[in-house]
This record gives C-alpha cells, sequence and structure tokens, in this order.
C-alpha cells in the first residue's frame, strides 16, 4: 500500500507541474472568451462520458466469475459509449441554441473521439485497480498528460485556439491507450458480451446514477455561468478553479483509488474498511487545508503574476473556490465506505439533494456576478460534507464523535501555517514587499511552517518523513 501511495504522489506530482506549466502558457496565449470556448465544450463531454464509466467500480467487489464478469462490464460500456456519442451529435443544435457560440458546438464534435478511445482503456485500469497495481496507472496517466500538455501548448501556438486543445485531448488518449495496451495486453478487451446484464445493470445504474449527479454537480458552474452570463464569465470561473484542479490530479487522483480499493479489498474478505476512512481522511484534511488555505492568502498574486493581467478578476473567485474547497477531501472516503456498505442507495440521494441546492443557489446568484456564483459552490460543498458524515452515522453505525475529534489535530496542522502565513503577507506587504518577491516570501513562510507544524503536532505525515530520511 506504502509503494502505491509514493508512486502514486510522485506521478501525479508530474502531472500537476506540467499541466501547471501547460496552463500557464496557454494563458497567456488565449483570451478568456476562447479558453471559454473549450471549457464549456470540455464540461458537456465530461458530464455525458459518466455514460461510459458508471460500472468499472464493480470490478473492485465482484466476486463472481472474473471473466465473463470483465467483458460484461465492457458491453454495458460499449452501449453506455454509443448512447452518449449519439447524444453528443444530436445535441449540436441545441448547444448553439444555449451558448450562442460556433466554437462550443464545433468542440463536441470532436472530444466525443476520446470517449471512443477510452472505452477500450477502461477494461485495462479496471483490471489493474482490482489488481491494485497503480504504479502502471499512474505511469499512463502522466505519459497521457505529458502528450496532451505538450500539444495543448504547441497547437494553441500555431494559431489552432481553442480546437488545439480539443485536438491534444484526443491525442492524449490514445497515447495513454498505447501504453496500457503494451505494458499489460492480457487485460485487453475488443469483444463486449451483454450476458449477466441485469445483475451489473442493476449495479451500473446506481453507479451512473450516483456519477452523473457527481459529474452535474461539479460541472454546473461552469455551464450555468456560461448561459446566464457569457463565454467569458465562464472562462474566468475555469481559470480561478485552475489551481485547484492541480491539487485534484496530485491528491485525490492519486490516493482516492487506493483508497476505493483497498476498502473494496476489505469487504470482499469481510472486513470493516472504517480505519482506512479514518486514517486517509487524517492525512487529506491536513494536506488540502494547507493547499486551500495558501491559496486563498495568495490568490491576489498567483492570478496576475501566473497567468497574467488578463486574468486578474478570477481572484477573487479563486479565494471563494479555495475556502470551499478544504473540507472536501474527505468525502471520498466516506463516499467508498458507503459503497462498500452496500448503501448506494444513500449515496444517491445525497447527490441528487446537493446537485439540486447547487443548481438553485448558481441561478439565484449567478446574476449578482461571478464571486455570489462561487459562493453558491462553496455552501453547497460545504452542505454535501455534512451530509456524508450524517450518513456515516445513521447507515454505518460509526462513531462520528469519535472521527470529528480525531481530525481536529490534522486540521490545526493545516490551519495554523495559514494563519502565519496570512500575518506575514500582510506585514511584508506594508514594508513594500510586492509581486513575485512578496509571492515568493509567503511561499517560503507556508513551506516552513507546515513542516514544523507536522512535527510539532506529531502529524502521521511527520513519521512517513522520518521514515523517507532513514532510508536514504
Amino acid at each position: 500500500m506504502r509503494r502505491n501511495i509514493y508512486s502514486a504522489l510522485t506521478a501525479q506530482s508530474v502531472v500537476a507541474v506540467v499541466s501547471l506549466a501547460a496552463s500557464i502558457a496557454v494563458a497567456r496565449m488565449m483570451q478568456p472568451a476562447e479558453f471559454g470556448v473549450f471549457s464549456i465544450g470540455l464540461a458537456v463531454i465530461t458530464l455525458v462520458g459518466v455514460l461510459q464509466r458508471g460500472v468499472g467500480e464493480y470490478l473492485l467487489y465482484a466476486k463472481d466469475d472474473l471473466i465473463e464478469t470483465r467483458r460484461s462490464v465492457f458491453g454495458f460500456a460499449f452501449l453506455g459509449t454509443l448512447i452518449g456519442v449519439v447524444a453528443i451529435f444530436a445535441s449540436r443544435p441545441l448547444l448553439l441554441e444555449i451558448y450562442e457560440s460556433p466554437g462550443v458546438a464545433d468542440i463536441t464534435m470532436v472530444l466525443p473521439l476520446a470517449m471512443v478511445v477510452i472505452l477500450f482503456t477502461m477494461p485495462i485500469t479496471n483490471m489493474l485497480a482490482r489488481e491494485e497495481r497503480f504504479v502502471i496507472i499512474n505511469v499512463a496517466t502522466a505519459i497521457s498528460t505529458i502528450v496532451m500538455s505538450a500539444l495543448q501548448v504547441g497547437l494553441v501556438w500555431l494559431g489552432f485556439s481553442y480546437m488545439g486543445l480539443a485536438y491534444a485531448t484526443v491525442a492524449a488518449a490514445f497515447a495513454q491507450l498505447l501504453f496500457l495496451i503494451f505494458v499489460a495486453p492480457e487485460h485487453v478487451l475488443l469483444r463486449p458480451s451483454f450476458a449477466n446484464m441485469r445483475k451489473i445493470a442493476s449495479f451500473g445504474s446506481m453507479m451512473i446514477g450516483s456519477n452523473l449527479l457527481q459529474t452535474m454537480t461539479s460541472q454546473a458552474g461552469q455551464m450555468i455561468i456560461g448561459a446566464m452570463a457569457n463565454v467569458s464569465q465562464a472562462a474566468l470561473f475555469a481559470r480561478a478553479g485552475t489551481v485547484s484542479r492541480l491539487y485534484n490530479q496530485t491528491i485525490p487522483r492519486a490516493i482516492d483509488p487506493l483508497i476505493r480499493a483497498r476498502i473494496g479489498a476489505q469487504q470482499r474478505d469481510g472486513l470493516n474498511g472504517l480505519e482506512t476512512v479514518l486514517n486517509s481522511s487524517m492525512v487529506m484534511l491536513t494536506v488540502s487545508t494547507a493547499f486551500f488555505g495558501f491559496l486563498a492568502v495568495a490568490s491576489d498574486l498567483i492570478v496576475p503574476l501566473v497567468y497574467g493581467e488578463q486574468w486578474a478578476p478570477a481572484a477573487p473567485a479563486m479565494t471563494i473556490i479555495a475556502l470551499g474547497l478544504i473540507f472536501w477531501p474527505i468525502t471520498s472516503p466516506a463516499t467508498a465506505y458507503l459503497t462498500a456498505c452496500d448503501r448506494l442507495d444513500v449515496v444517491l440521494r445525497n447527490r441528487i439533494f446537493n446537485l439540486a441546492l447547487r443548481v438553485v443557489l448558481l441561478i439565484v446568484l449567478v446574476p449578482y456576478g461571478l464571486e455570489a456564483a462561487c459562493l453558491a459552490i462553496m455552501a453547497s460543498g460545504y452542505f454535501n460534507a455534512g451530509q456524508l458524515i450524517y450518513a456515516l452515522k445513521r447507515y454505518c453505525d460509526t462513531d462520528v464523535a469519535k472521527l470529528l475529534r480525531a481530525l481536529i489535530r490534522p486540521f490545526l496542522t493545516g490551519a495554523i501555517p495559514v494563519l502565519i502565513t496570512f500575518v506575514a503577507k500582510l506585514a511584508l506587504a506594508r514594508l513594500g514587499t510586492e509581486g513575485w518577491a512578496l509571492l515568493g516570501a509567503i511561499a517560503a513562510v507556508m513551506s516552513g511552517t507546515s513542516l514544523a507544524s507536522l512535527f510539532l503536532l506529531k502529524h502521521p505525515l511527520a513519521d512517513e518523513i522520518r521514515t523517507l530520511i532513514k532510508r536514504r
């Protein structure tokens, strides 16, 4: 497990650095209106793409005939992909009417090719996840990101604008598939099966519904802002969330699959996965508090210095989004545990309510500006975390009071350095420090105080750091 975590964090750190460099380069070459076209198109594809990803987790919990189950899962994904691609092509007139931008419609005519490629990638990654061979998955993700980032920068520089971003996305999907075929040919599937559809569909429909609701919730801001305001505002919203998504690429994308696989394995063996939920929540809460807290403090410096002055209006939105995501990491372990407890129906109900709440808040607040829309995102995010904690208590007999008490120290471990950094920023600004010098200074303060906080408050990550130092 430890080897998987280290390899995942290493690979995802590479992904984050490469993605950050590419996003900076692209941002400086594109105007908000151009980038907004791609961000809305990608949101549409991400939403429809849930139809093909709904049953992958079935293999983590399946105990029946694995060969036939894999082919049936592939068949279910094949049907989902077919429905999704047809729906996207049929929606072109509707997209033109809603967003009044031919570019959005053009983007959605290219990106479905990536869905087709991912269809053949999924059987390989699903089995590798079941076998907990995450090193291969992480390397494949890193290769895909490097290819996509390089092509995005190159194609935008050559003048392809938002279409260059779409072409790069498709090419990256091909690169990932070719690598996985080379390293894990035993897991390649070409022939789907439609046997056992009823059993898989029972799980798959719930997972699709749950994942669809989660994706709709995450993409609601992008799509509603684009429809009710304009493409430029949607681009500013996307840019405000760019650095936050780097956290998602580095930590949750690395750790969440490991958590789900571990809880799934424990469930298959008849063990209780609650300890995994607690330990993972403690670590991830500390990291998220420090990361998003620093982002909230430094957003007014990061946006104009890193992305350019044309993106400066996104800084207040970045602060609000960051504050809203501090407690977000605890939702993934809780959701995985509810699924392992066979309470996917509870997850589904929670996501329905959270989606409805977010959409209503967005519709009400978007007319008042981008910052008000981000407050809607923050409010619904905190409510979702509260829902999941309540669900653990009611449906999984979890001692929530003990869980919350255990999370106090991890939260303080991340929050104290943020407060010190905020005070340091105010003091340095009064002394006349500004620009890159100020950003570098507060980043150094944050790094030093975070490391000290880990050891002084005896956080589990401090033990991991000691272990790594002793091994070297």
